[in-house]
């Protein structure tokens, strides 16, 4: 495998959740019926879609075509590209496009990298990541904004001046992390994979997140004689959502865990309740662990 086609190290978190001898292609079906490879190689893995139906036919040609990448695999000449061009981790292994980062500024970078989210992350992460020109890129540093800076000569200097504006303009300490140590930072990571920043902007030993001493410091729970009252006016007015919060009383779920519940997961012999998967914005998806 040439330099242009060399995997690059996954984040750690991610890294763990793989087996270190699971390598190969298999075929498996999505929750909508569909075909798709499993892949793993390299200390990778991903998931590719096929847009094909889960039939005999279609699961016969696709076994075929994993058992020729699972070989390809094991003689490390597997090309990512040649097998998925349009694929989820298609952007690792592109060669990078010829522009200097000095000519590539925070701005016109998210415009390209804000189009490759919504494959890749589920739908509530990538509206998150849509807040950075309204709070980001607009924030002045010095004579400019934040999105005019270029890339090659964006540093910690600059992050922390961006962090000591948001803070100043009244967002609490969760926000003004979620903005810069969350979704700016994840953009930057990728910039780095590009080639287009050479450090780590994000060392903890120059640039840290803001103490978060502005947030209330402990869950006020309800008292029993509030919690009663409460189920009594959803038992009585909106009899419809009484189960619901009674079912979030007692057993704590989050309401994006308990509303993608289905019944496979309730076992009414035992009473209990499988929490695997959580629905938010009407997007679905498994539990990370």
């Amino acid at each position: 495998m040439d330099k242009t086609t060399e995997p690059i190290s996954l984040d750690p978190q991610e890294a763990k959740t793989i087996k270190p001898r699971a390598v190969g292609c298999i075929v498996k079906r999505n929750r909508h019926g569909f075909l798709a490879l499993r892949l793993f190689w390299n200390g990778m893995r991903s998931w590719e879609g096929t847009g094909r139906p889960d039939t005999p036919e279609n699961r016969k040609l696709l076994e075929a075509a994993a058992l020729i990448i699972s070989a390809e695999i094991k003689n490390k000449t597997f090309d990512y590209i040649k097998h998925f061009p349009k694929g989820n981790k298609a952007h690792l292994f592109r060669p990078v496009e010829q522009l200097s980062p000095d000519h590539v500024t925070v701005e016109t970078y998210y415009k390209g990298w804000i189009k490759k989210q919504e494959g890749r992350h589920r739908a509530h992460r990538v509206k998150d990541y849509e807040a950075i020109p309204r709070h980001v890129l607009k924030a002045r540093i010095g004579q400019q904004a934040f999105g005019k800076i270029s890339l090659g000569f964006l540093n910690v200097s600059h992050l922390q001046t961006l962090q000591n504006k948001l803070k100043a303009k009244g967002l609490k300490a969760r926000s003004v992390n979620g903005f810069i140590h969350s979704c700016l930072r994840a953009m930057l990571r990728d910039a780095r994979i590009d080639g287009l920043i050479q450090v780590n902007l994000f060392d903890r030993d120059f640039f840290k997140a803001l103490p978060t001493t502005d947030t209330k410091p402990s869950i006020d729970p309800y008292k029993p004689e509030e919690r009663e009252t409460i189920l009594e006016a959803f038992r009585t007015k909106k009899p419809h959502y009484y189960k619901f919060v009674f079912f979030h009383f007692w057993q704590g779920p989050r309401p994006s865990e308990s509303t993608a519940l289905r019944r496979e997961d309730i076992d009414l012999r035992y009473a209990t309740a499988r929490i695997h998967r959580s629905l938010v914005q009407g997007h679905e998806g498994a539990q990370r662990r």
